[in-house]
Protein backbone atom coordinates (compact mmCIF):
# COMPACT_ATOMS: atom_id res chain seq x y z
CA UNK A 1 0.00 0.00 0.00
CA UNK A 2 1.44 3.50 -0.70
CA UNK A 3 1.64 6.00 2.19
CA UNK A 4 0.51 9.35 1.91
CA UNK A 5 3.44 11.01 3.36
CA UNK A 6 3.77 14.01 1.59
CA UNK A 7 1.75 16.83 -0.68
CA UNK A 8 3.00 15.24 -3.91
CA UNK A 9 1.40 11.93 -2.73
CA UNK A 10 -1.65 13.38 -1.74
CA UNK A 11 -1.61 14.96 -5.15
CA UNK A 12 -1.21 11.35 -6.92
CA UNK A 13 -4.16 10.42 -4.19
CA UNK A 14 -6.15 13.06 -5.68
CA UNK A 15 -5.38 12.24 -9.56
CA UNK A 16 -5.96 8.71 -8.78
CA UNK A 17 -9.49 9.33 -7.13
CA UNK A 18 -10.24 11.62 -9.80
CA UNK A 19 -9.66 8.73 -12.21
CA UNK A 20 -12.04 5.94 -10.52
CA UNK A 21 -14.33 8.00 -11.08
CA UNK A 22 -14.22 9.12 -14.39
CA UNK A 23 -13.88 5.81 -15.56
CA UNK A 24 -16.87 4.33 -13.62
CA UNK A 25 -19.40 7.06 -12.02
CA UNK A 26 -20.65 6.69 -9.16
CA UNK A 27 -19.18 3.42 -8.11
CA UNK A 28 -18.11 2.12 -4.17
CA UNK A 29 -14.67 1.78 -3.38
CA UNK A 30 -11.77 2.64 -1.03
CA UNK A 31 -8.43 3.78 -2.25
CA UNK A 32 -5.89 3.82 0.47
CA UNK A 33 -2.93 5.24 -1.99
CA UNK A 34 -2.41 5.71 -5.49
CA UNK A 35 -2.20 2.82 -6.91
CA UNK A 36 -3.76 0.60 -8.52
CA UNK A 37 -3.04 -2.03 -6.03
CA UNK A 38 -4.09 0.02 -2.93
CA UNK A 39 -7.86 -0.03 -4.86
CA UNK A 40 -10.56 -1.94 -2.72
CA UNK A 41 -13.66 -2.56 -4.98
CA UNK A 42 -16.93 -2.51 -3.10
CA UNK A 43 -19.32 -2.11 -5.95
CA UNK A 44 -21.23 -5.26 -6.31
CA UNK A 45 -23.46 -4.12 -9.56
CA UNK A 46 -20.39 -2.61 -11.39
CA UNK A 47 -17.35 -3.82 -12.83
CA UNK A 48 -14.01 -2.68 -11.43
CA UNK A 49 -11.97 -1.04 -13.83
CA UNK A 50 -8.85 -2.84 -15.34
CA UNK A 51 -5.26 -1.78 -14.22
CA UNK A 52 -4.44 -0.72 -17.84
CA UNK A 53 -7.32 1.27 -17.75
CA UNK A 54 -6.59 3.09 -14.54
CA UNK A 55 -2.99 3.61 -15.59
CA UNK A 56 -4.39 4.92 -18.93
CA UNK A 57 -6.88 7.55 -17.20
CA UNK A 58 -4.25 8.60 -14.80
CA UNK A 59 -1.76 9.46 -17.41
CA UNK A 60 -3.58 11.27 -19.38
CA UNK A 61 -5.13 13.32 -16.25
CA UNK A 62 -1.48 13.66 -15.28
CA UNK A 63 -0.45 15.25 -18.66
CA UNK A 64 -3.75 17.42 -18.91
Amino acid sequence: MADIESSEDMARHDVAFKAINELVPNSTWILRGWEYSDLEWKDETKTKPTETEFNTKVTALENG
